[in-house]
């Protein structure tokens, strides 16, 4: 019984959280926004990536185009350390104030331990929380071919738009 009240607590608190802040959102990301991201990535391994965006169109087929660069790195293990240097484009549409999905394609440089340096290619979904007008929480899901991944299969980050 406690754990089902708190867990109705912290239900409530983040739907008041998320109508107050979803009045005043509309659609943060216009054309002119930088949006620069830091993540956490997960499986295979544990890394990190760096990225940033910027909106070329706010109104293209009623979402957004971006185009940016990503800077991943990947550690599959002690002994290897895979990392990547990817230019990347990108198409977004808000479901509402606050949720925003996104598309894209990524290629560029790639290095693999095992394998050297190379050409690396591949896609991305992902989607962001927007909690106000300049930050949002994401999740997104990345596949980079060329032998091996060079960019974490999944990704948690902060978002912060300039």
């Amino acid at each position: 019984m406690k754990r089902t009240l708190t867990s109705v607590l912290l239900a409530s608190l983040l739907a008041m959280f998320v109508n107050f802040n979803a009045n005043a959102l509309g659609a943060p990301l216009e054309k002119g926004t930088i949006a620069g991201t830091v993540a956490l990535g997960f499986q295979p391994g544990l890394g990190g990536s760096l990225g940033a965006e910027y909106v070329v169109a706010d109104s293209w087929w009623e979402g957004h185009f971006a185009v940016g660069l990503g800077v991943h790195a990947l550690a599959f293990s002690s002994t290897g350390f895979n990392y990547s240097i990817m230019p990347k484009a990108t198409y977004g549409i808000f479901l509402n104030d606050v949720i925003e999905l996104h598309a894209g394609v990524q290629l560029g440089f790639g290095h693999n331990k095992n394998r050297g340096n190379g050409f690396a290619y591949g896609g991305l979904l992902g989607g962001r929380f927007f909690f106000n007008d300049t930050m949002a929480l994401g999740l997104e899901l990345n596949y980079t071919g060329w032998g091996a991944a060079y960019t974490p299969l999944v990704s948690l980050g902060y978002t912060i738009l300039f």
